[in-house]
């Protein structure tokens, strides 16, 4: 290897090293003011997303059954209840606590829907789950995937070493109010 050809591959790697010092520092996606702000419209939508609980408190079986699209152009669809479940690795504090309370409100208020007949809970102890939904009552199944990924959420976020005490307390509210409804008792 001559002292030509050292020079070449030095400069052959400087000019790849700068490439790619370019492709990283000229980032479109978001600068730090960006995602700073950021937290700000999810904490919104959140929000929004508890208003809706809100409104629909005296029969939530909507928010449980009925799947929308989350992206735009997306045909991947989710109910509002299973949006607020994968939203739980929220890794904004505040944002993580207001979705842990909103979906507590929400599985508060299905349980008070159940108590007062809007709507019907599958339990274990249910007599047949299928005769109920013939009848035209709405059943609401928490044991179906529900149950099993709140228990693991909420199992994350009381072991996480930097969660918050807000985040493991709205966690363990969350676990109560789950211990009451018909069919919560159980993850799989």
């Amino acid at each position: 290897v001559t002292a030509e050809e050292e020079e070449d591959d030095e400069e052959e790697e400087e000019e790849m090293e700068e490439e790619e010092e370019d492709e990283y520092s000229t980032e479109d996606d978001m600068s730090d003011e960006d995602d700073d702000n950021n937290w700000k419209v999810r904490r919104s939508a959140i929000r929004t997303l508890t208003a809706v609980v809100e409104a629909t408190k005296h029969d939530p079986s909507k928010l449980w059954i009925d799947e929308f699209a989350w992206r735009q152009n997306s045909e991947k669809k989710t109910t509002v209840a299973g949006a607020l479940v994968n939203r739980f690795k929220e890794r904004e504090e505040n944002c993580r606590v207001d979705i842990i309370e909103c979906f507590t409100r929400l599985l508060s208020y299905t349980v008070s829907a159940s108590s007062a007949g809007v709507l019907v809970l599958a339990s274990c102890t249910s007599m047949d789950d299928d005769a109920l939904a013939a009848s035209g009552a709405v059943v609401v199944d928490l044991r179906s995937n529900v149950s099993s990924a709140i228990v693991k959420a909420t199992e994350k976020q009381l072991s996480a070493k930097k969660g918050g005490e807000r985040s493991k307390s709205s966690a363990i509210a969350l676990l109560s109010t789950l211990c009451l409804a018909p069919g919560g008792e159980r993850s799989k």
